[in-house]
């Protein structure tokens, strides 16, 4: 067999052995718990050797071998190879650079590892490497310059920290490729503007029901719109963001930032306004308290709010200060939405405190929506 560097071909990561061990004992239903007890070492050298701190010795080769029927020879190899990669990338000028941005920029790989987008390996060369496959780059230093400059663009005057804010727009792109694979997602495979106004009527009739989530993706899908919740990255301070993604279909990616589930639908229907306009030109990121300077934007903003609640609903219950309990819950009835949206529309407005009839809005978890994805 001709190796990789026989080949002229360099791997751009270095694969610690210890991921052939775990994939073995996923396959057995193993924990490695159950290897240490079995080979006769204690849990955290054995946990180590799993998450590439330390290396395969000989000895060890031979207990995985006898105990797990992994060649010996085979696993000594790799472990000589992850050892060459490692040297060589960590000599390559590219990888010494975002060694140093990742200390500069304080890049939050912590919080990327707690979310699972990825691992918590052994070395710095390591993890520059998960990083450039988190954010979907060659080098890091791309990630200011390339596709996600506008996260750069866009909180330069804000204190959102714009490494946490790529990353979580790149996992919403992660998330529309994993999808594609989702068989019972019936995809459009071209945007239909009238069909996703159609349905966007339909969708507003779900604010008041449980478990819309699974009904909402099926009904921007059917009209060639992906639509993705990613849970927030702290710092990044998004609600909301409408891209076009390659396909020619437009991405609405909504997180749960602040929790309350006025701000999610108008959120939704704001970039929900991006997507029916066709605002192709420009990367739209709804940040939380950010002031809307653009055209666009701004009318986007005036879109949501008018289709969630209209004027002509709106103007006599605000002109006659009607906003007792009783009357929010009518004008809710009477309109077909969550009353927390008229309360959210009232705090927005002024004309209540932001303290008054919070009981009326309701928060939503990640949970909620993981269970009615499934």
């Amino acid at each position: 067999m001709t190796s990789a560097s026989e080949s002229g071909i360099l791997p751009r990561q270095a694969i610690h052995p210890g991921r052939y061990v775990v994939d073995e004992l996923d396959d057995r239903g193993w924990s490695s718990e159950d290897l240490a007890s079995r080979i006769g070492r204690s849990s955290k050298s054995v946990e180590r050797v799993l998450r590439g701190r330390a290396p395969i010795t000989k000895p060890l080769a031979d207990d995985l071998e006898s105990e797990l029927g992994l060649p010996a020879a085979v696993m000594r190899r790799l472990q000589e190879s992850y050892e060459e990669t490692l040297s060589r990338l960590l000599a390559e000028p590219e990888m010494r650079a975002d060694i140093e941005l990742v200390k500069e920029r304080n890049i939050p790989w912590r919080e990327f590892v707690k979310r699972g987008w990825m691992r918590n390996l052994g070395t710095e060369v390591e993890r520059v490497g998960e990083l450039r496959v988190l954010y979907d780059v060659e080098t890091l230093s791309e990630v200011e310059t390339g596709r996600h400059e506008a996260a750069f663009r866009i909180t330069q005057k804000t204190k959102f920290d714009p490494w946490a804010l790529a990353a979580w727009l790149q996992q919403g792109e992660w998330q529309v490729i994993e999808r594609r694979w989702d068989t019972q997602t019936k995809q459009s495979s071209t945007f239909d503007p009238m069909l996703f106004g159609q349905n966007l009527g339909r969708i507003r009739e779900l604010t008041s029901e449980p478990g819309f989530w699974k009904q909402m993706q099926l009904l921007c899908a059917a009209a060639g719109v992906h639509l993705e919740l990613v849970p927030h990255v702290p710092k990044s301070g998004a609600n909301g963001v409408t891209r076009w993604m390659e396909d020619g279909r437009p991405l609405i990616q909504l997180s749960l930032f602040r929790g309350w589930a006025d701000v999610f639908w108008f959120t939704f229907f704001h970039e929900a306004a991006h997507a029916l306009r066709e605002h192709r030109r420009n990367i739209y990121i709804n940040l939380d308290r950010v002031p809307r300077e653009d055209d666009a934007e701004r009318e986007a903003d005036d879109f949501a709010r008018d289709f969630l609640i209209s004027p002509k609903d709106w103007e006599p219950f605000w002109h006659h200060k009607t906003c007792s309990r009783v009357n929010i819950n009518r004008l809710a009835d009477d309109v077909g939405v969550h009353p927390g949206i008229v309360v959210g529309r009232l705090q927005h407005d002024r004309l209540i405190p932001y303290s008054a009839h919070n009981d009326l809005r309701t928060k939503l978890e990640y949970s909620t929506f993981a269970a009615d994805s499934s």
